[in-house]
């Protein structure tokens, strides 16, 4: 049972490294003619991939070959060998409780990180809404219920431009339901911590999407907006 476990872990991990370097290697191909916008949607290839493996196939019948031993092989190879009992190996239960500790230690880095994040978040003077600190960017908080938290100075640091093109951003966040996939692609990365691609594939994930959304802003805006936009980054 625990060998199944760990064939299957291995299969998802070479499914989800040679999976990811397919995006890249698509991605090549769609920025140009498509955009930032298909670079973010190429990593749908990922999770579809390793969900295409896991799904049980159709056996296939083995091809049997029956060798009448007795009658092609010497006489003296049929003489009886007694048997050595085999003690049953321990290495299996090693590798899954190493692997075991490694996703809880990862889990609990990346839940304490969100954590810290989360306590940031104060309610603001009077009882308005919740805010961020000043001098952060505004930010989509939660999965099932999200939400767009401002900084204290949002109004005071940026001009009425840049906070409606930064608030622009911060939408196109909720209606894609980012913080959703950023949570299904830290479980991978838990999941498969042990594999170099998976942090790799991590970090180009959250590189794309944060530009397939400045893209997706500026995609309708004036040419001016850009500079503008541009300068709210920077403040940030």
């Amino acid at each position: 049972m625990i060998e199944q476990g760990l064939h299957l872990l291995a299969m998802q991990s070479l499914t989800l490294a040679a999976a990811s370097c397919t995006v890249r290697a698509l991605q090549a191909t769609l920025a140009r003619p498509y955009g930032a916008g298909a670079r973010y949607v190429a990593w749908l290839l990922v999770p579809v991939a390793m969900l295409a493996v896991a799904l049980p196939h159709p056996a296939v019948d083995a091809l049997a070959i029956h060798v009448d031993v007795a009658r092609v092989a010497p006489a003296w190879i049929g003489a009886a060998v007694p048997a050595q009992p085999q003690a049953p190996s321990s290495w299996p239960v090693v590798v899954v409780a190493a692997w075991a500790a490694g996703v809880l230690l990862l889990a609990a880095v990346l839940l304490r990180r969100q954590r810290g994040f989360e306590a940031l978040v104060k309610p603001a003077p009077a009882g308005g809404a919740p805010c961020l600190p000043a001098g952060a960017g505004p930010a989509v908080l939660g999965v099932w219920r999200r939400r767009v938290v401002l900084p204290q100075d949002f109004d005071f640091a940026f001009d009425p431009e840049e906070r409606r093109l930064m608030l622009r951003h911060e939408g196109v966040h909720l209606r894609r339901a980012d913080n959703a996939w950023n949570l299904l692609a830290s479980v991978l990365l838990a999941i498969h911590w042990f594999n170099p691609i998976a942090w790799w594939a991590w970090r180009c994930l959250r590189a794309d999407q944060e530009t397939s959304c400045d893209a997706a802003v500026l995609r309708e805006e004036s040419a001016d907006a850009l500079a503008v936009y541009a300068g709210a980054l920077l403040k940030v």
